[in-house]
């Protein structure tokens, strides 16, 4: 039975927009194990590249796992399909006359409309439109180098925060 309303984000993908909704996380969400992944044999040339442009930062921000090498070669395969479309549309033009003189549509219209649906759709999963982007309001540099921004850490923190030393400011009755 399929689940109704919007598809849950991954965890990683709420910690790099700053979690925005300031939902409990999930904790608890599996992790796939951080494991070498490797560009599909069996992608298009283009799709290839694609992946190859991509991945690495994609696995640098914990958005790329193992578990996930399907999806994106999904979008890797759609981008090299899309590509190909736009330039048999290049090649020929955007119409054509039929066998009787009737002006028509290049049928390569309607394939790259469909693949950049279907690029637009995947690349929301790994938080690459730019509406995904714009959303991110975390250091990607922390992110990437799994460290913790001092201040993040004391305003995300359900601590009681303790403040140590004094103000850099001159204190009136010093003086």
């Amino acid at each position: 039975m399929a689940k109704t309303g919007r598809k849950p984000k991954p965890t990683a993908l709420k910690k790099l927009e700053g979690n925005p909704g300031k939902r409990p996380l999930n904790e608890l969400e599996p992790v796939p194990p951080n494991v070498s992944i490797h560009c599909p044999q069996y992608l298009l040339p283009d799709a290839r590249r694609e992946w190859k442009r991509l991945a690495p930062v994609l696995i640098q921000m914990g958005l790329l796992t193992a578990a996930d090498v399907v999806p994106f070669a999904a979008y890797c395969t759609a981008f090299a399909r899309w590509k190909e479309a736009e330039e048999e549309i290049t090649k020929h033009g955007s119409i054509y006359k039929d066998g009787e003189g009737r002006i028509r549509p290049n049928p390569y219209i309607a394939i790259a409309n469909q693949q950049l649906r279907e690029i637009k759709s995947l690349a929301a999963e790994f938080g690459l439109t730019p509406s995904n982007r714009s959303a991110m309001i975390a250091n990607v540099m922390s992110a990437m180098n799994q460290n913790a921004d001092p201040m993040e850490t004391i305003l995300l923190s359900d601590d009681d925060v303790q403040i140590v030393g004094g103000s850099n400011f001159y204190d009136e009755e010093a003086e």
